[in-house]
């Protein structure tokens, strides 16, 4: 959470639009399997906290939507 609020200081006076990116952690695992970039089991160590503490204006999660789907929604709501 402070890092957070020092974030949100810095960009004090600027339009800003949070945007949470999420995915079930069986998908996350998966996704960390393919990648093979971390440590297997590094996703499942962070999932519960990686989150905590941010507020979002908006929430993706990313388990049925590919890309385009994401960009549109994302589109969507900054239409509003």
């Amino acid at each position: 959470a402070a890092w957070y609020d020092d974030f949100m200081k810095a960009l004090a006076g600027i339009p800003v639009v949070s945007v949470g990116v999420t995915a079930s952690l069986p998908v996350i695992e998966q996704r960390e399997k393919m990648r093979a970039t971390s440590p297997e089991g590094h996703a499942r160590s962070v999932y519960d906290m990686v989150h905590k503490g941010w507020k979002y204006d908006l929430e993706i999660n990313t388990d049925e939507m590919n890309p385009d789907q994401i960009a549109d929604a994302i589109e969507q709501y900054l239409a509003r």
